[in-house]
């Protein structure tokens, strides 16, 4: 067999494995009867209520989303543990229309009459974890176990990309953790999920030894990492699922061909993020015999163009245009500005030799592709930014590495 016809057959494998994995998963905790949750989902609602929809921190980017929390407390309250696999793929969500989500949660747990419809188009993962959890602590409790698991999590990839890939790296890390606000991100289920997986991704790097890291094998890993994002995440961050995990990679094993190994394991990343989500929609529509691929594909469409009768009418046009009318009024906008023309500056003063800064150029590829995935769903990262605004870890990270990688402090120092 030829090596391109092996790669096919090993990533189709994967993808069938994959599926029937999650698949199995989602149902699985769905046969959970009600009568275990019931108690610490009313504690979880109550908490959710008594903070409000968007308790503000400090400034709107350290906005926590109740919102999205309690339609994960809606959605596993609305299980019907006696036909998991329907469940699984329907995600009955429950509302009262013109009224508040909190309210309606409490009435579907008091069994008073509510809307209903179908949340379909994701896989809702996470409640994998969720329903299980729910069985043993509320939503104080879970919220321990993010601050606590995350903590350790991180420490971890801190402190073995030290040791085994960069003190720059490493550095830049706790860095850009430090800029999107990491010790806000346990405060909410949906923020946590995609940094549970990053960090998960890095540290299987971390520890696997060089010898199992071959291109079959890693192809495979990124492809199964973009399928457990799009498994797990409601489009809040996935693209950190990637960026830092493909630098590790990167930096680790230091690839002759850098630029080609980060577009092949993004390809790779790509093609597990779309497959095992278009999955769900077919999946779906099969079991419940609902259009889930058509509701699935006109939410697309608002995602990422946008239409004049979309969410808040937001047009790709009148997102850019709005964008540049409150930053250009802004005095910070001129103050980001002109620093990092000084940055610039001093970089071209204290840069390396050319040489250096092609083998490390292929950084600058994943920076940029947090903007690439922004102007994609440009109406989606425009809308929700509150939470979106954190993909911007991917820049930071591989921005401050590059920079650390191509520039000699010494001649800066003589210079001045």
């Amino acid at each position: 067999m030829s090596r391109p016809c092996h790669y096919i057959v090993t990533l189709a494998i994967a993808y069938l494995a994959l599926v029937a994995t999650l698949l199995m998963l989602i149902t699985l905790v769905d046969t959970i009867p009600y009568s275990a949750i019931e108690g610490n989902l009313r504690a979880s609602v109550d908490e959710l209520a008594s903070e409000g929809e968007k308790p503000v921190h400090r400034t709107r980017l350290l906005t926590q989303d109740n919102v999205t929390d309690c339609i994960m407390m809606n959605i596993a309250a609305g299980v019907d543990h006696h036909h998991p696999l329907n469940s699984a793929m329907a995600n009955k969500f429950h509302f009262n229309e013109g009224g508040s989500l909190f309210d309606a949660t409490r009435d579907l747990l008091n069994g008073n009459p509510v809307d209903v419809q179908e949340y379909a188009r994701y896989w809702h993962g996470y409640q994998t974890l969720l329903r299980p959890l729910l069985c043993i602590t509320d939503y104080r409790g879970i919220r321990l176990i993010n601050y606590l698991s995350l903590a350790i999590l991180g420490l971890l990839c801190i402190i073995l990309s030290y040791k085994k890939v960069s003190h720059a790296f490493s550095i830049a890390l706790v860095i850009g953790l430090a800029c999107v606000g990491i010790t806000y991100v346990p405060l909410n289920i949906q923020y946590t999920t995609c940094f549970f997986i990053m960090f998960t991704a890095m540290l299987t790097l971390l520890l696997l030894k060089p010898k199992y890291l071959t291109t079959s094998r890693v192809c495979v890993g990124f492809f199964v990492l973009g399928g457990l994002t799009s498994y797990c995440d409601l489009l809040t961050t996935p693209i950190i699922t990637l960026g830092p995990p493909l630098i590790v990679f990167c930096l680790m094993n230091k690839p002759r061909r850098a630029f080609k190994v980060v577009m092949l394991l993004s390809l790779m990343w790509l093609g597990g993020y779309a497959s095992i989500w278009i999955s769900k929609w077919v999946l779906a529509s099969v079991i419940t015999g609902s259009d889930i691929i058509g509701d699935a594909m006109a939410n697309a469409r608002i995602r990422t163009v946008g239409s004049s009768t979309s969410e808040e009418g937001a047009t790709t046009v009148s997102i850019l245009l709005t964008v540049w009318q409150r930053l250009s009024t802004k005095p910070v906008f001129l103050s980001v500005i002109i620093a990092l023309a000084a940055l610039v500056a001093a970089y071209w003063r204290g840069r390396q030799p050319s040489r250096v800064i092609r083998d490390n150029a292929w950084l600058l590829l994943v920076a940029i592709m947090p903007l690439i995935w922004s102007a994609v769903l440009m109406q989606h990262t425009y809308i929700h930014f509150f939470f979106t605004w954190r993909i911007g870890l991917v820049t930071i990270v591989a921005l401050i590495v590059f920079f650390a990688k191509t520039i000699n402090w010494q001649t800066i120092i003589k210079k001045s």
